[in-house]
């Protein structure tokens, strides 16, 4: 169904207000998880990355003066966030999942 709407959905790309519609979800969600993550063994990195990431998004859109990097700090910014979740998910969830035996 996504597949379907995708050409709809590019239409939007490019309007401001989805890119801080994005980082106003973005922001949130991942501070909730990286508060979730305090403490955990091994979490340092996915939280160094996930704030990075998020505050290159966040950068990107509230720093006028940076409007001509946009795209490049948007991109990378995406890029570690999404980065850091991969990270958590392969190399923290298993060593969460162990006390479940």
């Amino acid at each position: 169904m996504l597949t379907i709407l995708l050409p709809v959905i590019s239409q939007f790309a490019e309007s401001e207000a989805v890119h801080i519609g994005m980082v106003i979800l973005a922001v949130p969600v991942t501070l909730y998880v990286v508060r979730s993550e305090f403490g955990t063994p091994g979490s340092e990195v996915f939280i160094a990355a996930a704030l990075t990431g998020l505050c290159l998004l966040v950068v990107a859109v509230a720093v006028p003066a940076l409007h001509d990097f946009e795209t490049v700090l948007t991109v990378s910014g995406g890029i570690i966030l999404g980065g850091a979740h991969l990270w958590r998910w392969f190399h923290l969830r298993p060593q969460l999942n162990k006390g479940d035996d």
